[in-house]
């Protein structure tokens, strides 16, 4: 899975170079402290106020290759969170 979502970030990388400025980074698969899951965290460094193309694109094309290995993956799977370096 690690792989397809590196390819996710990377084929919108190559297209929306104007808004994406750097490669994505793709840090280690992580155990979740208390849970039962782990998760997988990727890096994008945006043009300010472009936030759209990770919210709506990348991650609906993440839920759409990841239902298709589970079913039952949710929407809310996949969490969006900002910071600013």
């Amino acid at each position: 899975m690690t792989e397809a979502v590196k390819s996710i970030a990377t084929g919108l990388y190559s297209q929306q170079r104007s808004i994406i400025l750097e490669k994505p980074e793709l840090f280690d698969i992580k155990e979740a402290k208390g849970g039962d899951w782990r998760y997988l965290r990727v890096k994008f460094r945006l043009w300010p106020g472009q936030t759209a193309i990770i919210e709506i694109t990348f991650k609906q094309r993440v839920i759409d290759f990841i239902k298709k290995l589970y079913p039952d993956c949710a929407d809310w799977m996949i969490t969006i969170a900002y910071r600013v370096e």
